[in-house]
């Protein structure tokens, strides 16, 4: 593979990256994405290290190909439309704090971060109940959008400051965000007497560095999913401590 070497390390030439993304660059159409040509940069590098050192050359594409549409604009979610249709639901207030708590995230990060980002913040608004949990690796429900909204979630585990500020904004629309290793995703409504916190990076410089930490973890999650073994047997198992 063709490769430009970029403080000492090697990334991807452009033109040996998937179709895909290739078009989405050359196009114009993630023009509205700040510092693109920085994170594509660091994809470049990304693709290379899969493909030709860690020899995961399928799964790097699937990376590529899929955040080549997720990073495009209408791909994000229409916060005003979503609201909308969360207000007619039953328990509608609540459907649509979670919609503004992801809309007040995405003033913070906004293009920087793709759309599944958001999506996967919004999504628990839609469920059957607010508060419902989804094993979104064996939903057939979210079965076209559980690799990028696990792989969302399993970044934020490993980006703690990014996941202060998420958990700090839903707090202050009365919930949390819950997701367990074994692919579980839901909302967790705070209690009347639990008070609201709060979190602001400490500067430009850290929050950069996490989102540029957060794109990586994201990516190589995004690769692993398909081989990351998971399981449902023994999901419904009580422990007899459980019982007391």
């Amino acid at each position: 593979m063709d490769y430009e070497l970029i403080n000492g390390e090697k990334v991807a030439s452009h033109h040996e990256m998937p179709e895909l993304w290739r078009m989405a660059i050359d196009s114009g159409a993630l023009n509205h994405v700040p510092d693109i040509d920085f994170i594509s940069m660091r994809l470049r590098r990304f693709y290379y290290a899969m493909s030709v050192e860690r020899d995961f050359s399928v799964e790097a594409r699937q990376v590529v190909d899929f955040y080549a549409g997720d990073w495009r604009k209408e791909s994000y979610p229409n916060f005003i439309e979503l609201k909308a249709i969360a207000g007619s639901m039953e328990d509608g207030e609540n459907r649509m704090n979670i919609i503004s708590a992801a809309e007040v995230i995405f003033g913070e990060f906004g293009y920087w971060m793709p759309a599944s980002f958001y999506m996967v913040l919004v999504a628990p608004a839609f469920r059957d109940f607010v508060g419902e949990m989804r094993m979104l690796r064996f939903s057939e429900v979210d079965a076209l959008s559980a690799r990028g909204w696990d792989a969302s979630l399993h970044a934020f585990g490993k980006t703690f400051d990014i996941a202060n500020l998420v958990q700090a904004v839903s707090s202050q629309h009365g919930f949390l965000v819950s997701h367990g290793c074994d692919c579980s995703h839901k909302t967790t409504e705070i209690t009347a007497t639990s008070e609201p916190h709060f979190y602001q990076f400490e500067s430009d410089e850290q929050k950069w560095a996490q989102v540029m930490a957060y794109w990586w973890h994201m990516w190589w999650e995004f690769a692993v999913f398909s081989i990351q073994p998971n399981t449902q047997v023994g999901s419904l198992y009580r422990p007899s401590v459980l019982n007391r």
